[in-house]
């Protein structure tokens, strides 16, 4: 299992375990429901988003019987997707509490980073189902010498 794929479902599963206690903490204190767009953002980014990237990596390359275009990448998206993921929730917490503008751009440039996270996702795993194997075979050219 590529560290990537580890990663994701680990970080799958705190999601959904921080997103999951934040719901009971909404049937408890209504007044938190104003952070609502980060618990939201918690369970179907973090947790099923996530956990999809994960094993995506993991199977596909499987499936296609050739190795992901390039894991490294794998490994940025993961870091970028955990920033974003982080900047976003901090970002709508300190909006809904504060409601300042500066909040709104700290929102504004973690949604980015996710984005451009999931461009590279997108990316990787187009090359990986399109591209020509990595490692082409050594074509022997016969020559006939007369």
């Amino acid at each position: 299992m590529s560290k990537a794929t580890k990663l994701f479902i680990v970080m799958s599963i705190v999601y959904l375990l921080i997103g999951s206690t934040v719901g009971v903490f909404f049937m408890m204190i209504p007044e938190l429901t104003m952070y609502l767009p980060a618990h939201v953002h918690l369970n179907l980014l973090g947790w099923v988003t996530f956990m999809i990237f994960g094993v995506l990596y993991h199977v596909l390359p499987r499936f296609l019987g050739k190795p992901l275009y390039k894991p490294g990448l794998a490994m940025v998206h993961f870091w970028m997707a955990n920033i974003g993921l982080i900047g976003m929730i901090v970002g709508w917490i300190g909006y809904r509490t504060a409601g300042s503008g500066t909040w709104l751009v700290i929102l504004a440039a973690a949604g980015a980073v996710q984005l451009l996270s999931m461009y590279i996702f997108g990316y990787n795993i187009l090359r990986t189902i399109y591209g020509k194997p990595q490692f082409e075979p050594i074509q022997f050219h016969h020559h006939h010498h007369h």
